[in-house]
């Protein structure tokens, strides 16, 4: 996210100086609206990933396919998987 956040910063308030300074393999000196829009991008990335997570979560549990098995959960696949240890005729 630290990448993402730094490339953000510099493409919505960098100047020509500080991108050649960049492309230079040098880090330029960072204003205080720099460090304010790092900082929002940073944890609002960080939220918005957060949130992605739960989503999928949720939506991974409440599935029509998962079912409560006794105290585990398992796939409802449509037929009965096999027991590996059962005897072999």
């Amino acid at each position: 996210m630290n990448g993402i956040a730094i490339v953000l910063t510099v493409l919505i308030t960098g100047d020509r100086w500080q991108v050649t300074t960049l492309e230079r393999g040098q880090v330029p000196p960072v204003t205080e609206e720099q460090l304010h829009w790092y900082s929002v991008i940073t944890w609002g990335g960080l939220a918005v990933v957060s949130l992605l997570g739960l989503v999928v979560l949720l939506r991974v549990l409440h599935s029509p396919r998962l079912r409560a098995s006794g105290d585990r959960a398992a796939l409802d696949v449509g037929e009965q998987v096999p027991d590996r240890h059962a005897e072999r005729p």
